[in-house]
């Protein structure tokens, strides 16, 4: 009777383990990066004076006191052969939020630039 038996040495089994926790260690790390950024955008439904109401609200992170950059997209005119084309993102301010109304809107007032209904405001830290 010729019965092989195949027993791993007890080395292989600890860099295995190494490996494995190594694996998952890095894993982590990569999903809890310091890096990593919180975005928060909404549009700029009204204006009046200088009181902005935005959609953003507590469901998107939104606290008052926080300053949101403003941007509008403006179409960019290409030559008619051109094959790239679109929309190009204008900075037009910053707003401040004064108020937080529920999870989906927020008021907040103009601290620069000239803001106007349909606009995009966001957050980025």
């Amino acid at each position: 009777m010729n019965t092989q038996i195949n027993i791993a040495s007890p080395a292989r089994h600890v860099r295995l383990l190494l490996a494995a926790i190594l694996l998952a260690l890095l894993a982590a790390c990569a999903t809890n990066s310091p890096t990593r950024h919180y975005f928060m955008q909404g549009q700029v439904l009204s204006v009046e004076d200088k009181s902005v109401v935005l959609c953003v609200g507590t469901a998107h992170g939104a606290e008052v006191g926080q300053v949101l950059s403003v941007y509008r997209n403006e179409q960019v005119r290409t030559a008619p052969k051109a094959t790239a084309g679109g929309f190009k993102r204008v900075p037009m301010g910053q707003v401040r939020i004064v108020e937080v109304f529920d999870e989906h809107y927020a008021r907040a007032e103009v601290v620069t630039g000239e803001i106007h209904a349909n606009d995009t405001a966001e957050l980025q830290h």
